[in-house]
């Protein structure tokens, strides 16, 4: 896709652009990049909660 999928945007994207993805598979402009502007459908606080349980395990001194 080349164009940003906010509604009512529809800016040409770069390859910039086209490299950063959203979590719900979508490309936007670099003003609708975050969750917050363009009303991502996925559930960032499950996914936050998922993720810091997974990679942010503390580290024993041995």
């Amino acid at each position: 896709m080349n164009r940003c999928c906010f509604d009512k945007c529809n800016k040409k994207l770069s390859l910039v652009d086209k490299s950063c993805k959203c979590i719900c598979k979508n490309n936007y402009c670099i003003l609708h990049r975050l969750p917050e502007s363009h009303k991502c459908s996925i559930q960032y606080e499950r996914f936050k909660i998922k993720y810091e349980a997974c990679y942010n395990k503390k580290i024993i001194k041995i």
